[in-house]
């Protein structure tokens, strides 16, 4: 399975990333600030297989947690795919996941540097994506009890292919 996914997936041009995928962890040259986010989606609370196919469900974790970057300012960089897979979920499904992520991924010049794969109960897909800006490059930080950045805002950067959640 995971070279199938090696397959699957592809190494951008002048990527950050200098090991990736079947290593222990992925290596990555930084830059001045790294703005990391994490989103964890479950079927049957954010997800149904069935409403959604396994590349909805990829392309979908993967643009919640790059609207995360966006909303701050910074450049997409890499993203880690963590996956809970059920026992009745076939590998083609788990590879057409990994595929719809991978086709956001190419739109946003990111690299899926890697993840994990383990069994479990219902399908969880983790997704945790960094991102890079300069020293002087301008962030949006917001203090704790600010507004949230608009939903319009994160919509215009990447497109809802899934549809609404569930």
């Amino acid at each position: 399975m995971i070279e199938a996914i090696r397959a699957a997936l592809a190494q951008r041009d002048g990527t950050r990333v200098v090991h990736w995928l079947g290593d222990d962890a992925a290596v990555v040259r930084a830059d001045a600030l790294a703005v990391t986010s994490i989103d964890v989606m479950v079927e049957g609370t954010h997800f149904r297989l069935g409403q959604a196919t396994p590349a909805d469900v990829g392309h979908r974790a993967l643009a919640a947690a790059l609207s995360d970057l966006a909303a701050m300012g910074a450049t997409p960089g890499e993203a880690y795919l963590g996956l809970v897979i059920p026992p009745a979920l076939p590998d083609v499904a788990v590879l057409a996941l990994h595929e719809g992520a991978e086709t956001l991924a190419a739109a946003t010049g990111t690299t899926i540097a890697g993840g994990d794969l383990v069994a479990g109960p219902v399908l969880t897909v983790a997704v945790t994506v960094v991102g890079w800006a300069g020293a002087d490059q301008p962030l949006v930080a917001r203090e704790v009890g600010q507004q949230p950045v608009p939903d319009t805002v994160r919509l215009a950067v990447l497109p809802d292919r899934a549809g609404p959640v569930a």
